[in-house]
C-alpha cells in the first residue's frame, strides 16, 4: 500500500493517528509508545525543577529590595507556570526536529531535491560534524527518507526516519537517527516496528520476511567530536523480541491511555 495516502490525523484526548484508505484510523508509533516507563524521568524532573526555583530566588536575593508577600509574589512570577523539565523537554525536541531536518536537506542534495528551502541554521555544528563524519564513511544508499508506513498485523503506522542500503554488503537497512543523551529501548522498538512497516507496506522489493532487515538506531552526540552511536536490530530472535514488548505495549496504551 502506498505510504502517501496515509494522512496524519488527531484524535482528541487520544495523540497523532493515521488514517488508513480502509477508513481506519491508528495511532502513531510513537503515541503507543508514549506509555513506555520512563523511571528516571520524575527524579531528573524534580532535580531540574528545585535547581530553577533555587537560582530564581538566589539572583532575586541579590536584588535585595522586596519582602514578605511582595517577593514570594515576585519569585512565583519569575519561576513561571512552565516547569523547568517541560522547558527542557521542548528544547530537546526542537533540537531533534532541527536535526532530522538537515539530515534529510544534506542527503536530499541540497535546496533543489528537499523540502527544505534552506538548512536548519539553528542546530549546533557539532553535532551536524559528528553525523557528516560517521555519514562520510557509511557507506549507504538511501531509498527513502520520512516516509509514512503503516502495519495492519500491529496496527500503527509512523514515518521512518530512512531506509537505505548498505553499499558493501547490499543489506537493507531501517535507521532512526535520535539526538538524545543515550541510546534506549524505546527507540529499538520503535525501529523495530518500522521495519515491521517496511516489509507489510513492501517497500523494499525481494524482502521474504521482515527478519531479512536489519535496524540501527544512530545516536548523534551535541558534543564536539565524537562518534555517533549505534545499536543494531540484526537478528530474528532480537527483532522478535521487540515486537513482542511493542503488543504489550499496545495493550497498554489502547487500556489506560
Amino acid at each position: 500500500m502506498p505510504s502517501e495516502i496515509l494522512k496524519r490525523v488527531g484524535v482528541p484526548g487520544r495523540g497523532r493517528h493515521y488514517k488508513l484508505p480502509s477508513g481506519e484510523v491508528v495511532p502513531s508509533v510513537t503515541n503507543v509508545l508514549s506509555v513506555s516507563p520512563k523511571p528516571g524521568l520524575i527524579p531528573w524532573a524534580a532535580v531540574r525543577e528545585r535547581t530553577k526555583c533555587i537560582e530564581a530566588a538566589r539572583v532575586l536575593n541579590t536584588e535585595g529590595h522586596l519582602e514578605g508577600a511582595k517577593y514570594l509574589l515576585e519569585l512565583v512570577k519569575r519561576i513561571g507556570e512552565k516547569r523547568r523539565h517541560e522547558e527542557l523537554l521542548d528544547e530537546a525536541a526542537a533540537f531533534g526536529f532541527e536535526l532530522h531536518a538537515w539530515i534529510e536537506y544534506h542527503i536530499r542534495g541540497g535546496e533543489k531535491n528537499s523540502r527544505q528551502k534552506i538548512p536548519p541554521v539553528t542546530v549546533t555544528g557539532h553535532a551536524i560534524s559528528n553525523w557528516l563524519r560517521w555519514w562520510e564513511a557509511a557507506g549507504i544508499l538511501p531509498l527513502y527518507m520520512e516516509k509514512r508506513v503503516h502495519s495492519l498485523e500491529l496496527g500503527v503506522a509512523g514515518t521512518l526516519d530512512m531506509a537505505g542500503i548498505q553499499k558493501v554488503d547490499g543489506r537493507n537497512i531501517i535507521f532512526d537517527w535520535k539526538s538524545s543523551n543515550a541510546l534506549r529501548l524505546e527507540a529499538l522498538i520503535q525501529t523495530a516496528v518500522y521495519m515491521q512497516c517496511v516489509f507489510e507496506c513492501k517497500l523494499i522489493p525481494d524482502l521474504d520476511g521482515a527478519h531479512y532487515l536489519h535496524g540501527a538506531v544512530v545516536r548523534v552526540p551535541k558534543q564536539a567530536d565524537q562518534d555517533v552511536e549505534i545499536e543494531c536490530i540484526d537478528s530474528k530472535e532480537k527483532l522478535d523480541g521487540l515486537l513482542e514488548t511493542f503488543r504489550a505495549l499496545k495493550l497498554v496504551w489502547e487500556r489506560f491511555a
